[in-house]
Formats: structure tokens, sequence, C-alpha cells
């Protein structure tokens, strides 16, 4: 493929993981909203059952079970190590001395968020936040277009994994008798399924 197109392809893969982003924080939100009406609308409905006891020895029981494993890291390709680099060399805490305190918070968001991509070897992240940070992009390879669209297929992932929560459910019903109904449903799913 020629450089122009891997270029024009990357642009397309960076525009869409920043709308994925952004949808993914607009999730965040919405449960975050819902939550304490939720957890209000469970603890009363729950005492109404007589449901409390029983939830909370069935909880208590499945929570015996063997420690969850633990992940390796993934290996950070030498791309990510030369593209944080520069990201460093202009949004590190220590470069940022002479500038206002706005610019200064902001590069500082940026370095964070560049050294989670990196310890999460998020690599169209860290291009992202090269991009905004005005660090020049070497022209990425076929494998990394690849890698770039398996990262988008995990951010897509989060969002459906919060779309399938109880609490989103519960926040996009249409009425009380139906947020009444999930809740209904999430007590019997804790007493009889999990």
């Amino acid at each position: 493929m020629e450089d122009d197109l891997i270029k024009q392809k990357l642009e397309t893969l960076l525009q869409e993981m920043k709308f994925l982003e952004a949808d993914l924080e607009f999730h965040k939100k919405v449960l975050q909203s819902a939550q304490k009406p939720f957890s209000l609308h469970y603890n009363d409905k729950s005492k109404k059952m007589g449901a409390v006891e029983r939830i909370r020895k069935r909880i208590a029981k499945n929570r015996q079970g063997p420690p969850p494993a633990k992940n390796s890291k993934p290996r950070v390709s030498k791309t990510n190590k030369e593209i944080y680099k520069k990201i460093a060399t202009v949004a590190h805490p220590d470069k940022l001395m002479s500038l206002s305190e706005k610019e200064k918070s902001e590069k500082e968001k940026q370095f964070i968020a560049a050294s989670e991509a990196m310890s999460n070897n998020m690599m169209l992240t860290l291009y992202q936040i090269a991009k905004d940070v005005g660090v020049e992009l070497p022209v990425p390879t076929i494998q990394d277009i690849q890698f770039f669209e398996e990262e988008l297929k995990i951010k897509k992932k989060e969002i459906l994994d919060l779309e399938n929560n109880w609490i989103w459910h519960y926040a996009c019903a249409q009425d009380d008798e139906q947020r009444d109904s999930i809740v209904g449903k999430y007590i019997y799913f804790l007493l009889y399924k999990s």
C-alpha cells in the first residue's frame, strides 16, 4: 500500500478512535448518573421482597473461588517507545516550566494519557496524542494498521459491555414501570442466576 493511502487510513482510524473515546465517555457518564437512582430502587425493592439476606448469602457464596488470573503485560513495540519519547519531549511536566497554567495542565493530561497508552500498548492512542501535541508521526505499516483496527474493536467492545449493564438498561428505560421491571429482573438474577 502506498504511503499516502496508509496515511489516509491512519487519519480515518484516528477519527474513529476519537469518536469511540467520546462515545465511551458518554456511556460512562450515563451509568454514573443512573448509579444512585438504580441503587436506591434496588435497595427499596429488595427490602420489600424480603430478598436482602438471601442476596447477600448468594453473593458471598459466589465470591469464594480461585483468585483471578494475572495478565501478562503486552510487549511494547519499538515504534511505541519512539512515539512516547517524542511526546515526552514536548509534554513531560519537567519541560513545561515556561507555559501558562492552562497550557501546562493540558500538556500534563496528554502526558498522563500517553503514559497510560504506553503501559497498555495502545498504539493508536499514542498516535492520536502525538498528533495532538504536534509530534511528527512515522508512517505506519500494514501490520500497524491491523493492530489499530484491533484496538478499535476493543474500544467498541467496552462500549457494548456498558450497554449490556443492568444500570444502562435502567437509565434507558422509558418509564417507572419499566425501571421497576428491570430492578426486579436484576434481583431475580442475583437470587437464581448468578
